[in-house]
């Protein structure tokens, strides 16, 4: 089966997503110019990729380059999603190989089987969610080696701690949340729900980038915040409170004596 490299390692954009019925033509050609296509098949039928014939069942799913003539010949119902992808600013080092056509089983199956829809229908009011939910199936669509000792190289700017500056599609997304929704104190169901996985797996994702839970890290996040508007100028402490997700002052003395041993009042010297 063909392989091809694909700049996995740079966050996509979702140029178009959804479901078509297909079959009232026997055959349809379409060309992408600057779009990589990813389809999972409700049906059997064959795709010719640049005059290379691939034969697909049910539940099969095959990503296509860009700028490639493509031909499916279809049976007389041919249900299928689809999205088409770009990939913005990306370069050489990006690129992994993997193979055009897959056959999930399993979780993953299954995965893409109900989260494939959901996207379809979210993709318009939560486009974030919808592309880092591709990204990672597409990760997850990768050659294990690649997957497991590769990892998209966007940077999370100005967080501290991580191990490494090579962070997971996911794991980058989460992080951005914390430090954007402090003061609504984000959850581990409501982020992995928000990012279209599971909570275990974005916590195992989490401790293997910060070498923290989910929860402990919020915490630690809330607390730095507070520590630096309490320093760093005259916003008041009720302020301060409602900020990072402290709903009021007992609350925030709480959080910050967890944090750094002292009171707000003793962080601002008075």
């Amino acid at each position: 089966m063909a392989s091809l490299p694909i700049p996995l390692r740079c966050r996509p954009e979702i140029s178009q997503i959804g479901s078509n019925l297909h079959g009232r033509r026997r055959r349809e050609r379409f060309r992408f110019d600057h779009q990589w296509g990813v389809h999972a098949y409700a049906y059997a039928g064959t795709v010719v990729v640049a005059g290379q014939p691939i034969a697909f069942e049910a539940g099969d799913l095959t990503v296509t380059p860009p700028g490639t003539d493509l031909e499916w010949i279809f049976p007389p119902q041919a249900p299928h999603h689809y999205a088409l992808l770009r990939f913005p600013g990306a370069a050489s080092v990006d690129l992994i190989t993997m193979p055009m056509w897959h056959r999930p089983s399993g979780p993953l199956a299954d995965l893409i089987a109900t989260g494939f829809p959901r996207m379809v229908a979210l993709a318009t009011s939560e486009p974030v969610r919808a592309t880092i939910w591709l990204w990672e199936l597409l990760w997850s669509l990768a050659p294990v080696r690649a997957a497991i000792a590769v990892r998209p190289t966007c940077v999370v700017p100005r967080l501290p701690h991580l191990r490494s500056d090579r962070v997971h599609p996911v794991v980058q997304t989460a992080l951005a949340i914390i430090e954007n929704e402090l003061s609504l104190r984000p959850s581990l169901s409501g982020l992995a729900h928000r990012l279209g996985v599971s909570p275990n797996h974005l916590l195992r994702l989490f401790r293997a980038h910060t070498g923290s839970s989910v929860m402990a890290w919020v915490r630690t996040r809330r607390a730095a915040k507070a520590r630096q508007l309490i320093e760093g100028g005259s916003l008041p402490l009720a302020a301060i409170a409602r900020t990072v997700g402290a709903s009021d002052l007992q609350r925030l003395n709480k959080l910050v004596r967890a944090a750094h041993g002292v009171s707000p009042r003793a962080l601002r010297g008075g």
